[in-house]
């Protein structure tokens, strides 16, 4: 594109005279064509020059209507050559000076090919500036990579090249970095960015998971906004936002690609580093959970492990669906600079999680995966490196309790005996309790094909309500009231006492854990 002031220079030499619109000649030109027929043809591009001697208009006032015409096609400038008229007339000037529209007087001798080599050299001369600019700007864009600059210092270059509103949101959709247009206010850019953050946040997600770039109308705004993911490897970065129009300057493109290579590698670089730190505070979370002996003090990790609340474990049908959710799941929380570690352990998945808010986020990509149970440890605050293991047993344990009982998720908070039923291992002593107190009645319905243990259960749950356990079993009252009786002279203990009814409650879970 080339300034019609630096067009008019040039032609000047040829003889040819700009007559009007010396006060608007800053507009570029990005094209110079021929128009001979008097004709409207609506396939002038914006930004034009038209050369004309206007020899086939029938008068005067067609020739000011078509040149009134191309003005509102976007056409900046007229170039009249004498060849027909001797002079430009009176009538043309007039009408020129009334659009404020730069009209040149071409002279008879010259003809149309040198116009166009002056604007092919002038433009050409215009590229070549363009192209070193740009590759300078590129240089100093990778450059800030290696001197550890900011991801803001990278959206100020291009900010300050483009001159259009360019924002950087972080895979959390939290505003990173901002260049603003002056002509902009910090209200309009607030409202941009919250209206991009909830009503339009299913399209940033969708840019994200599918990895390509993703068109949005912004209706109240008459906006239309691409939204570029930025990845490197299996890590994602963030979100770049700009005007769409911005990438159909060639040079604009080139500049926004180079910017989102930089802050790539730029993520990259602090992913590598942070992932490494989390995966050597993995093998230490793996030494607390299996109770090993060791010497380790919370400032030998890389995350502040008092900030960590919650653990999760979660069983899968099978590994290849572990190992699916596993690798969305660290794609999405590894890359965070905050206290959340996940990785797979004796067959399941495991996580310790900082904030509800990352609760709720795990469970949320999760619920892609075909999770076969889910255990939640209770919310533990200000924690030292002994609750690690604690957060761990109330995550499987809510997680064995979830399996068990048919439900997908569990919560420490929300489990009974199970607490006790399932950690049983850790006390020797009452590793075979279901053994010792309900053996009589297992061997009796071994022997008889009996359903005196099924019968106890349902005693148990129903609090030795003779109609419920009836209704439930589908026998005659009189047939629990038998039942009862024979279960009583086989344990030969009160089932109606309190720590026995405990007791009993805690051997029969234990035993259907064990069966």
């Amino acid at each position: 594109m080339v300034e019609i002031s630096k067009l008019s220079v040039e032609f000047e030499k040829l003889g040819i005279e700009l007559i009007t619109g010396e006060d608007n000649t800053e507009s570029k030109v990005s094209y110079i064509t021929i128009l001979e027929l008097p004709e409207k043809n609506y396939n002038f591009k914006p930004q034009g020059l038209v050369l004309s001697t206007f020899q086939s208009f029938k008068s005067l006032k067609d020739i000011c209507e078509q040149i009134s015409w191309l003005k509102k096609l976007g056409i900046l400038a007229v170039g009249f050559h004498k060849a027909h008229y001797k002079e430009v007339p009176a009538a043309v000037i007039k009408h020129c000076k009334e659009l404020n529209m730069p009209l040149f007087s071409i002279p008879v001798n010259v003809p149309y090919h040198k116009i166009l080599d002056i604007f092919n050299q002038l433009e050409n001369e215009q590229l070549n500036l363009k192209s070193y600019e740009i590759y300078k700007l590129n240089d100093k864009i990778l450059e800030s990579v290696f001197m550890e600059k900011d991801s803001g210092y990278i959206i100020n270059l291009i900010g300050n090249y483009i001159k259009e509103n360019i924002i950087l949101l972080d895979p959390y959709m939290k505003v990173k970095a901002v260049w603003k247009d002056p002509a902009y206010s910090q209200e309009y850019m607030d409202y941009l960015t919250s209206r991009l953050t909830s009503k339009y946040k299913e399209k940033l997600l969708q840019s994200r998971f599918f990895k390509r770039d993703t068109q949005l109308f912004i209706d109240d705004k008459k906006l239309t906004l691409n939204i570029t993911p930025i990845t490197s490897k299996k890590v994602f970065i963030g979100y770049l936002i700009f005007n769409r129009n911005i990438s159909m300057n060639f040079y604009n493109d080139e500049v926004i690609k180079m910017g989102i290579k930089a802050i790539s590698m730029m993520g990259s670089k602090r992913s590598i580093s942070e992932n490494h730190l989390k995966l050597k505070d993995i093998k230490k979370f793996e030494t607390l959970i299996e109770n090993e002996s060791n010497n380790l003090k919370e400032n030998d990790f890389y995350i502040p492990v008092s900030k960590i609340s919650y653990c999760i474990r979660v069983q899968f049908l099978n590994d290849e669906v572990l190992k699916e959710s596993f690798n969305t799941i660290s794609t999405v929380f590894m890359e965070k600079s905050s206290n959340v570690l996940t990785w797979i352990y004796n067959d399941t998945q495991i996580a310790y999680l900082e904030e509800q808010d990352d609760v709720n986020e795990f469970l949320e990509v999760l619920s892609m995966y075909n999770a076969q149970a889910i255990g939640l440890s209770g919310k533990l605050e200000n924690i030292s490196l002994d609750d690690i293991s604690k957060m761990n047993t109330q995550a499987r344990t809510a997680m064995l309790s979830a399996k068990d009982n048919g439900k997908l998720m569990a919560s420490w908070n929300d489990i009974g005996i199970e607490k006790v039923a399932y950690n049983i291992e850790e006390l020797p002593l009452l590793k075979s309790l279901d053994n010792e107190l309900l053996l009589p009645i297992i061997e009796y319905d071994r022997k008889k094909d009996g359903d005196l243990l099924k019968t106890l259960n349902s005693c148990l749950t129903h609090f030795f309500n003779v109609k419920a356990i009836a209704e439930e079993l589908f026998i005659h009252p009189n047939t629990v009231r038998y039942r009862l009786g024979q279960i009583k002279e086989l344990l030969n203990i009160d089932i109606n006492e309190s720590s026995n009814f405990a007791l009993l409650v805690l051997a029969l879970k234990l035993y259907e854990k064990n069966d």
